[in-house]
C-alpha cells in the first residue's frame, strides 16, 4: 500500500511529507515516506494499522476503490479518506485491509509485500510509467503518448507493427531520450555472474547513496517487534483495534517484562515515531490519539470501560470544490479539506482544548485552576467529564 514498487513517486516531486514545516499543519500529522520505506514490510502494516487516521479512514477509502457512492457529498468523503491514507503513506492505488489483519493474512501485493526484506522489488508497469512521466519533458511526453496511441491498434505480438514502431521510438533524437531519471532504477544483465552483478549494485547504491546524502544504517529488526509489545500495552491494542480496559502503565509493563522504567518508555516512544512519524510530545499524542481515545469523556462521565470512538465526520458532509481535495495543495491546512474529509469544527476545537489542559497540567495546576485558566463555564465542564482527570492520568502514569 505504501508508495513503492507500484507507484513509485518520481525524485523530482514535491513529498508533501518532505520536511518538518509541511508536515506539522494545522490537523493533519504526516509521515514521511522514507520512515515507512525503512522498516520490513510485515512492520509497515504493523505500525499502519494502528495508526489512527487508518482506523478512522480505511473503509471510506476501499469504498472509494470497490464501489464509489454516487452521492457528492459522500465521493468527497471517499476522496478526502485516500488522500489522508496518503499522508501516511498508503498508496493512493492500494485497496486497503481490513485492520484486524495480521501480516500473515497479506498477501504478496498486499503492502508492498512484492518487496523482497522490504529493500528490493521488482518495477512493474506502473512504477515504470511513473517514471517516464516524471523524468520526460512535455513534448518527449507527447511523442511517447503519440506512440503508445498508435501502437494500440496492433497486438503485442504484431511483430512487424510494433517492432516499426519501436523504432521510430529509438530514432527520436532529442538528448533527454538518452538521459537517465532522477530515481535508483536500473538494468540487469543475467548473462553476467551474480557476484558481477551485486558488486556492480553495490558500488550504484553507494553512488546514489552519497548523492542524497541518505546515511547507510544498520537495520535492527529484532528490536520492532519490543517497540510494538510497549506500544500494544500502553495503548490497549487488542485484536486490530483499541481497548481502553486493556491500558497499562509505564510501570504496570515494567512489572511484567522485567524490563526497567526507562526502556519501556523509550520502546514506546519509539513505537510512536515509526508509527506517526514524530518525535513523542505529549501534545503530539493529543493530536494524533486523543480524538480516538478521549473522546469518550465528551458529555459522558469519566469510568467508562471501552472507547466510544465518534468517527471524525459529521453526518451530512459539505461538498467542496474537487480541486481542494488535490495532493500537496496548502489547503491540507484548510476547513475545505478538512470538511470534505469529515472532521468537523467541533473535532478541532476538543483537540485544541485537551493540548491546552496537558498544557496546564504540566504546569502542575489542579483542576480547578485549569477551569478558571481556560475560563470553563459550568456546563463544558459538565459536558467534558473526566477529560481532564484522563490528561493527568496520561502525564502522570509511569
Amino acid at each position: 500500500m505504501e508508495v513503492g514498487p507500484n507507484e513509485t513517486a518520481p525524485m523530482t516531486e514535491k513529498d508533501p511529507a518532505a520536511d518538518e514545516t509541511e508536515m506539522s499543519v494545522s490537523w493533519l500529522l504526516f509521515r514521511p515516506r522514507q520512515l515507512l520505506m525503512s522498516l520490513p514490510v510485515e512492520h509497515r502494516w504493523e505500525f499502519t494499522r494502528r495508526h489512527p487516521y487508518y482506523l478512522t479512514y480505511w473503509q471510506l477509502a476501499k469504498r472509494r476503490h470497490e464501489q464509489p457512492s454516487s452521492d457528492p457529498a459522500e465521493r468527497m468523503l471517499e476522496d478526502g479518506a485516500v488522500i489522508i491514507l496518503q499522508s501516511i503513506g498508503v498508496a493512493e492505488s492500494a485497496v486497503p485491509d481490513d485492520p484486524h489483519l495480521g501480516p500473515e493474512a497479506l498477501g504478496s501485493r498486499d503492502f508492498g509485500g512484492v518487496w523482497t526484506s522490504g529493500a528490493v522489488a521488482p518495477a512493474m508497469l506502473r512504477t515504470l510509467a511513473v517514471i517516464l512521466m516524471g523524468a520526460l519533458p512535455a513534448s518527449q511526453r507527447g511523442q511517447l503518448g503519440a506512440l503508445l496511441s498508435e501502437s494500440e491498434k496492433y497486438a503485442s505480438q504484431d511483430d512487424e507493427q510494433m517492432t516499426e514502431i519501436v523504432r521510430r521510438l529509438l530514432r527520436l533524437p532529442d538528448d533527454a531520450w538518452n538521459s537517465f531519471p532522477d530515481i535508483p532504477f536500473i538494468s540487469i544483465n543475467l548473462e553476467q555472474s551474480q557476484r558481477a552483478i551485486t558488486d556492480a549494485v553495490e558500488a550504484l547504491v553507494r553512488q546514489w547513496k552519497e548523492q542524497r546524502n541518505i546515511a547507510e544504517r544498520r537495520r535492527r529488526d529484532d528490536k520492532l517487534d519490543l517497540y510494538l509489545r510497549a506500544w500494544d500495552a500502553r495503548e490497549g491494542w487488542v485484536g486490530g483495534e483499541y481497548d481502553a480496559t486493556r491500558e497499562m502503565t509505564f510501570q504496570q509493563i515494567a512489572r511484567e517484562t522485567g524490563d526497567g522504567i526507562d526502556t519501556v518508555i523509550s520502546r514506546y516512544r519509539t513505537a510512536f515515531k515509526y508509527l506517526s512519524g514524530h518525535e513523542y510530545t505529549p501534545a503530539l499524542w493529543l493530536r494524533l490519539m486523543g480524538p480516538l481515545k478521549l473522546s469518550r469523556y465528551r458529555g459522558s462521565q469519566a469510568g467508562q470501560g471501552s472507547v466510544m470512538h465518534r468517527p471524525w465526520r459529521s453526518p451530512k458532509p459539505r461538498p467542496v470544490a474537487a480541486s481542494v481535495l488535490l495532493r500537496g495543495r496548502k489547503e491540507y491546512d484548510g476547513q475545505g479539506f478538512l470538511a470534505a474529509a469529515g472532521v468537523t469544527s467541533s473535532d478541532i476545537d476538543l483537540v485544541e482544548m485537551m493540548i491546552d489542559i496537558e498544557t496546564l497540567v504540566a504546569r502542575g495546576q489542579s483542576n480547578s485552576e485549569i477551569i478558571d485558566s481556560l475560563e470553563l463555564s459550568p456546563a463544558a465542564v459538565e459536558q467534558l467529564g473526566g477529560l481532564i482527570d484522563a490528561i493527568r492520568e496520561r502525564h502522570e502514569a509511569r
